[in-house]
């Protein structure tokens, strides 16, 4: 009891829907298109009712397709799409070129899951008490959330987007002080969140979610694993004024 499980259902065949559009003009398909994307989005998926993912064939016009591969983040994170979408690919050329195509079984998941059950749970709770001691109020970001109307509106979400363009000689100085600091990209932008949290929630210590890819393990061939390997974990940066 109170231990989680995964069942495996066996291989069944599934539906792929196909949306008719290219008697449509050019701007009703593309309006077509987001509506079908937004209520496919609300749509989710029920765990207990597999498959977890639909697939739906949209077509634009002669010779024209596009196609909509929606999935629960429960069966894939984006090392194993990359793996799923370039099997979907080879498939398809190899199909296109009448050739038979006989690819090598990647590493199962449940090597995956074996492995995280070797892992000691007490060992690393300690170390994450150890790295959390003294917090204990979540880090604040007191900016102006949605609006009464926006909020009501279950399309919108409960979050923004704010696009910056950097320019190609702006991107290369950004580079270059990663390589002088020794440090990958991604740390120096984690690194600038981490100042912008302390200079909104006006503290010199601060805590923020990290997503890890955790393909970097003891298991062979994991980075070929079909499964969702990804662990966000509290990621502590105390800034000096």
């Amino acid at each position: 009891a109170g231990v989680p499980l995964q069942i495996v259902e066996p291989p069944s065949r599934v539906r792929v829907s196909l949306l008719r559009w290219e008697s449509c003009p050019e701007q009703e398909r593309e309006e077509k298109f987001e509506a079908f994307l937004r209520a496919d989005r609300r749509a989710g998926f029920d765990p207990s009712a597999p498959p977890l993912f639909r697939l739906t064939l949209c077509q634009w016009g002669a010779g024209r397709f596009r196609f909509v591969f929606s999935f629960h983040h429960l069966l894939l994170d984006a090392r194993a799409l990359i793996v799923v979408l370039k099997e979907a690919f080879a498939f398809y050329d190899a199909m296109m070129a009448g050739e038979d195509l006989f690819l090598p079984a990647p590493r199962p998941y449940r090597d995956y899951i074996d492995w995280l059950q070797t892992l000691d749970g007490e060992r690393t709770e300690r170390f994450w008490r150890q790295q959390l001691a003294g917090f204990e109020t979540p880090t604040s970001l007191p900016i102006a959330g949605p609006s009464a109307s926006e909020a009501r509106d279950a399309t919108s979400g409960a979050h923004g987007e704010r696009v910056l363009e950097w320019s190609a000689d702006e991107t290369a100085r950004l580079q270059a002080a990663a390589r002088e600091n020794r440090v990958t990209f991604n740390t120096l932008v984690q690194a600038a969140w981490a100042f912008l949290l302390a200079r909104y929630s006006g503290e010199d210590d601060v805590v923020f979610g990290a997503t890890r890819a955790c393909r970097n393990i003891p298991v062979e061939g994991a980075d070929a694993i079909v499964g969702l390997c990804v662990n966000t974990v509290p990621l502590r940066v105390r800034l000096a004024p």
